[in-house]
């Protein structure tokens, strides 16, 4: 089992207001985003910042669901994986909330791999979500808190995994994305 890191702590600017808390057919996109990871998972932990994310909670019954507020979000999405890493009790997988179509699949392919990082690949393109071991986790949180997760993967030997799941791409930033994702019929 692992933890999971949902990032939910932006403004959602390119969106013009909290696309997290959009429903998609009748469950808001962060909804969407946790399901896949429920099989995994011992606890959810998901990091909120400019927006709460108490509107999700009504929509989840995992027992252990745990929403942490990231006082410094405005620092960069690498603040809000640093607060919810502090959160974490084992290895991790970090989401941005707004993926809401990720493979269990792939998950599953991520959580057998051997890397203290893991990154998931499809048709040579690097995706969501990355797996960090809970060996390198006081690593992650010595970093400048200006710092990106970028600069931090490259500091190790990373597992690049192939999986075929062209969603780990796929995010939304922009309304007309989320109506693509509705038209496709990824969600239920």
């Amino acid at each position: 089992m692992i933890d999971i890191v949902v990032l939910a702590g932006g403004k959602s600017s390119r969106y013009s207001e909290n696309k997290l808390a959009q429903l998609m057919n009748d469950k808001p996109l962060l909804y969407y985003t946790i399901q896949p990871f429920l099989d995994f998972s011992n606890k959810v932990i998901i990091v909120s910042g400019h927006y709460s994310a108490d509107y999700i909670l009504p929509y989840l019954t995992h027992p252990s669901v745990q929403i942490v507020h990231n006082d410094n979000y405005e620092m960069g999405m690498f603040s809000s994986v640093q607060t919810g890493i502090k959160h974490a009790t084992q290895d991790v997988m970090v989401i941005p909330g707004d993926c809401p179509t990720v493979k269990p699949s792939t998950i599953d392919t991520l959580c057998r791999g051997s890397g203290l990082i893991r990154v998931p690949v499809y048709q040579q393109r690097r995706g969501h979500p990355i797996f960090i071991s809970e060996m390198i986790h006081h690593e992650l949180l010595a970093q400048p808190i200006t710092s990106n997760l970028k600069e931090f993967r490259d500091q190790y030997d990373v597992e690049y995994i192939q999986v075929d799941d062209p969603n780990i791409l796929h995010d939304i930033d922009h309304q007309h994305d989320m109506k693509q994702l509705l038209r496709k019929g990824e969600v239920e």
